[in-house]
């Protein structure tokens, strides 16, 4: 009997999603894993755009829900990131695989089944979430200071508003009045 496998890949950027570069070449690498594993894949869940720190990503919803439905081996993905951002969540949602016999396996890294491979993969997790914290740390600071310097920092402009480029600064927009809606 073929054992099965279900790929899922995850970018955390809408412009990455556009490219889907990312997303494609993780699969094409998922791919490959399963090859070498000797397992069929079944089906491939994406989400594009949406952050590992949270467990609201439909996809990987749907991933985990089809591995308890259905008969599935491996659950398979590029690395600790792209399962999860989120110590708890990656904790919880591998209990649920457990739970149904599939085995996680990602591209990047071999877990080995032991407790030196549960410390190995514990420690990726915390990394994992660490280096989401602090870009949203960063992001948060770059977004609060180009604020302070009168600079857009997107969303939807407000009625009687347009967006123009700053003067002096080309790569940057401000708002400016909108004379017919003002």
């Amino acid at each position: 009997m073929v054992k099965k496998a279900i790929i899922y890949t995850r970018v955390s950027t809408g412009k990455q999603a556009e490219k889907e570069l990312p997303l494609l070449s993780q699969e094409e690498q998922c791919r490959n894993k399963a090859e070498s594993l000797g397992v069929e894949v079944v089906k491939v869940f994406s989400d594009k755009g949406v952050s590992g720190r949270t467990d609201a990503r439909p996809e990987f919803q749907n991933a985990i829900s089809y591995c308890e439905f259905f008969e599935v081996d491996y659950f398979i993905t590029w690395s600790t990131s792209r399962f999860a951002r989120n110590v708890l969540d990656a904790r919880l949602h591998k209990q649920r695989l457990e739970k149904c016999g599939v085995k996680l396996e990602y591209v990047t890294v071999t877990i080995e089944d032991s407790d030196s491979g549960f410390l190995q993969e514990g420690i990726l997790e915390i990394f994992d979430e660490y280096f989401s914290r602090q870009v949203s740390s960063d992001t948060r600071r770059s977004m609060a200071k180009n604020a302070r310097d009168g600079y857009w920092n997107g969303g939807h402009v407000p009625f009687g508003f347009k967006l123009i480029v700053a003067p002096g600064n080309p790569k940057k927009k401000i708002l400016a009045p909108e004379e017919q809606e003002a």
